[in-house]
């Protein structure tokens, strides 16, 4: 089945008439339900890169939840922040910054998470306790209910401020954003998902960027307000508790070369398993180790047909990630997506980070994810300049040394980064500038479509994103084939 533009807009096209069909019969969840589908199907895609219908639809569903009680007769304490958290997890996105950086600053929190409570947040609910955080499990049997329970809860708390950070086919937060729409209560939404399509564009009050590319985005494709952009970057965490818990290989005499993110970040191009087979073959002191989630398939077919089993190994992401990078020689950018924070974690571990993009993927720029980066040389825009670049460091010790050197001061600390949260959410405004440039997303959005049809196949997974009692009879043929699959995989 090859998945095209044409049909990814007349499956999307679809999807916004059932959320409309649902909002008119007043089954509000079945909207969000619905809503939450289709952001799932662009976000895979990013034809474009915001849907004002959907922010509008958003927006008049936030209007029919009615409280007990008016805003006004809620008090809004200066002081006081509610940090909203699709994720909950220890080791991915900005928890642990934000939440830092709030306590840094001395605000009361309230922490409200759509998580049930697990091993993957042990160490943020222990930071939250330990500070003396109110914290709120949302547990609404479906997204509407779940929006009235958060929206009554933040009414209760009598915030200023709501910083919000969530995946993009999230429906339940802009819900709950829009319905505190000139309230007198700030709304932050950070902008984790910056190269893609996501919800929420129309709920928030200021948007948290962390690099120009993003920025570049929300003005050009986003249609939002360059007055709402406050860039922050940010910084990776590290947890001195936590011990390296060895390698999966004999590591004795070998230079070991890390990568890692979600797979799907190194399909849609072979380039990526050209750059790591010109090491492995040139270079037989060395072993590939790369650290991510998602199908292992095409990566797996890439070892065995070059006999490569003894050479490169994968896991799923550590916790002990930082001891890992420290042993590491440098750290290889993924490609055609680079991977962000994976990227800081080498360079704050004092590993030159090295990256491939060809100039029209902007967003593979790994300079942009540090700061005093006017240019630091870390991303090659052609194969021999890249290739030259891994010679030198493979095999010149001063070089090589040189350039960690290098690695000095380009991550925000975090003080700095606590600092730099205040004035964004007191004062609007940071010391962070961006640069202006076009991003041809066409391009981009063909990169998507490439990864789909020659790698990861998995299309008819959007529409099993939520269970819904029409999905069947609109779209038939892609559950009949899911069922096939089921049945014979």
């Amino acid at each position: 089945m090859i998945i095209t533009k044409n049909l990814v807009l007349e499956d999307y096209k679809k999807l916004k008439k059932l959320s409309l069909f649902y909002f008119s019969l007043k089954l509000y969840s079945w909207t969000l339900d619905i809503i939450s589908t289709a952001a799932c199907v662009m976000y895979n895609f990013n034809i474009f890169y915001y849907d004002w219908d959907f922010e509008t639809l958003l927006g008049e569903i936030s209007k029919k939840i009615k409280m007990n009680k008016s805003n006004s007769m809620f008090s809004r304490m200066k002081n006081r922040v509610v940090f909203y958290d699709y994720f909950s997890n220890d080791n991915i996105v900005l928890t642990q910054q934000y939440l830092q950086g709030l306590m840094d600053n001395n605000y009361e929190i309230l922490y409200v998470t759509l998580q049930e409570k697990s091993d993957k947040m042990a160490f943020i609910m222990e930071k939250l306790n330990k500070y003396g955080a109110d914290i709120y499990f949302a547990k609404g049997k479906n997204k509407y209910t779940l929006c009235k329970e958060i929206i009554e809860k933040i009414l209760e708390y009598g915030a200023s401020k709501i910083l919000y950070q969530t995946v993009p086919w999230d429906s339940v937060g802009p819900v709950v954003l829009s319905f505190f729409d000139n309230s007198g209560i700030d709304r932050f939404l950070i902008n984790l998902n910056d190269h893609a399509f996501w919800l929420g564009c129309k709920c928030a009050d200021y948007i948290l960027e962390f690099r120009s590319y993003g920025v570049n985005i929300s003005i050009d494709n986003r249609n939002i307000d360059i007055d709402k952009l406050i860039v922050l970057p940010y910084y990776p965490t590290k947890r001195k508790e936590i011990s390296f818990n060895g390698f999966p290989f004999d590591s004795d005499k070998k230079k070991i070369i890390v990568s890692g993110g979600a797979l799907y970040k190194i399909y849609g191009s072979d380039i990526f398993f050209s750059i790591v087979k010109y090491i492995l073959d040139k270079y037989q002191d060395t072993i590939f180790y790369y650290l991510g989630d998602g199908d292992t398939k095409p990566l797996q077919q890439f070892i065995n047909s070059n006999n490569y089993s003894q050479r490169i190994f994968y896991e799923r992401p550590r916790n002990d990630i930082n001891e890992i990078i420290k042993r590491c020689y440098f750290y290889l950018g993924t490609y055609p997506i680079c991977g962000g924070l994976m990227t800081q974690i080498a360079v704050v571990n004092g590993k030159i980070p090295v990256a491939f993009t060809e100039k029209q993927y902007p967003m593979n720029i790994i300079d942009e994810l540090l700061i005093n980066n006017e240019w630091q040389g870390f991303t090659f825009y052609s194969l021999e300049d890249l290739f030259k670049e891994i010679d030198e460091l493979m095999t010149n010790e001063n070089y090589y040394n040189n350039r960690t050197n290098d690695l000095k001061n380009k991550i925000i600390s975090v003080y700095e980064f606590s600092e730099v949260l205040y004035s964004a959410i007191e004062n609007r405004k940071t010391n962070f500038n961006y640069k202006r440039y076009n991003i041809d997303i066409e391009n981009f959005s063909e990169l998507y479509f490439k990864q789909e049809n020659n790698y990861l196949h998995n299309y008819l997974n959007f529409f099993f994103f939520t269970r819904n009692p029409l999905l069947p009879i609109i779209y038939p043929q892609y559950f009949v084939k899911k069922l096939v699959y089921r049945c014979f995989p």
